[in-house]
């Protein structure tokens, strides 16, 4: 291990999330939990789901 990044994977759209916490699914797959603001303000839950294949591509193994 060289301590570098396999990839980067960018999420959601024009707004800033913090993760929160990841969790393997039962398809294995990625959920990422996370929280972003509305106008800075309101803030929101957000829930971002990769699935296996998706996370096989991401990384190259496909």
């Amino acid at each position: 291990s060289t301590g570098s990044y396999l990839a980067v994977k960018y999420l959601g759209d024009i707004h800033i999330y913090e993760a929160a916490g990841l969790i393997d699914t039962e398809d294995g797959g990625l959920a990422i939990l996370g929280t972003t603001y509305v106008t800075g303000l309101l803030g929101r839950i957000c829930l971002f789901k990769l699935s296996k294949a998706e996370l096989e591509a991401f990384v190259g193994l496909q």
